[in-house]
């Protein structure tokens, strides 16, 4: 069999209501030299009978059955049977726009020094009706950025997982791979920090190649400790990135999905350097505006106790203070007073030390 150019892997769970839109949009590509490997992650829906269909019509679909094990390990199991030079990641209920591979084999086959490239995505919900665009990023980063400046980003994956095309060379000399230990919090975040220590890449500001489906979060308790979590494994991995520059043991490198949660890991960060430590309670200011804009200001509350306990000196204390500043005002803008007052009585008491 020839050996394909790109190999797109996707990662799908009960997934029989998008599925056919997502393969679709796959086959149906400009750029035809590909193959797709679809992880059926234990559906217990019809997932395994529509990719049945799909592989016996078509020769470069391939699928591999497995147990539950989350999208980490789905996305590893493709990864360990791509044959592609570059690989195109995909979920298996969003749609891929018929020109997004041929974009971006183009860009990294224009640009050799580039290891990896993402571009936006629109944002969908359940019935496909458009929630937003998502906003442009950096258009570049060097090899071996810092990391504080790396930080600097917006919240979230340097890369856009879902619009990522790597190239498999720069995923076997990292030894990078999607690691099941963040549970899927923020993995995609931690691979591409990965990518990012060797490796230049980069994200095309062009109009949307992806739309990227977005669900409700479930119960009012779930989504208010998914936020918590979401702060708590960024801070991991960044924590984990900041070792591995610094050569020493990467305290997540031998985890697995049943160790110690994240907030076990939350103490360390106080030894971090101080622009990255900064960088860390910054980023608490997104999650806590999240749980704030949805009424969970319990969620805030949790997320700025742990942040207080990374204060140490008084750089620390004025980055706090301008976290504090912030939540603050996201507290009166949603109308949760008695939180605000709260924030307001911490706010003042970095002030008196």
């Amino acid at each position: 069999m020839t050996k394909p150019a790109v190999s797109v892997i996707m990662a799908a769970y009960n997934a029989e209501a998008y599925l056919h839109a997502a393969v679709e949009s796959i086959l149906n590509q400009s750029f035809t030299d590909l193959e797709l490997i679809v992880v059926n992650d234990g559906s217990t829906d019809a997932t395994a009978d529509i990719l049945t269909e799909y592989a016996e019509r078509d020769a470069r679909v391939t699928i591999i059955h497995q147990d539950n094990a989350g999208s980490a390990a789905a996305r590893n199991a493709a990864i360990a049977r791509c044959r592609g030079d570059f690989i195109a990641i995909m979920d298996g209920d969003d749609i891929a726009h018929p020109g997004r591979l041929e974009q971006q084999v183009v860009f990294l086959t224009q640009n050799p020094e580039y290891a990896a490239v993402s571009c936006r995505c629109e944002l969908i919900d359940e019935s496909g009706a458009h929630i937003k665009t998502q906003r442009a990023r950096t258009p570049a980063q060097e090899a071996g950025v810092p990391l504080e400046e790396l930080l600097r980003l917006p919240p979230g994956p340097i890369l856009v997982n879902q619009t990522a095309m790597i190239r498999m060379s720069s995923l076997d000399d990292t030894g990078a791979t999607y690691r099941p230990w963040f549970r899927g919090f923020l993995e995609d975040f931690d691979l591409s920090l990965r990518v990012a220590e060797k490796h230049r890449i980069a994200h095309l500001n062009a109009p949307p190649l992806c739309q990227y489906r977005q669900y409700p979060e479930g119960s009012a308790n779930n989504m208010s400790q998914n936020q918590v979590l979401f702060w708590h494994y960024w801070c991991a991995a960044v924590l984990s990135a900041h070792c591995r520059r610094q050569g020493v043991a990467d305290p997540i490198d031998h985890a697995t999905a049943a160790d110690s949660p994240p907030c076990d890991l939350l103490p360390a960060l106080k030894t971090l350097p101080h622009p990255i430590k900064a960088a860390c309670m910054k980023s608490a200011r997104h999650w806590c505006r999240r749980s704030l804009r949805n009424g969970m200001s319990h969620a805030a509350e949790q997320i700025i106790d742990g942040l207080t306990t990374l204060a140490t000196d008084k750089h620390d204390r004025r980055a706090l203070k301008k976290v504090l500043r912030g939540v603050l005002f996201y507290a009166l803008r949603a109308g949760q007073w008695r939180y605000a007052m709260k924030v307001a009585h911490q706010l003042a008491v970095p002030l008196k030390q």
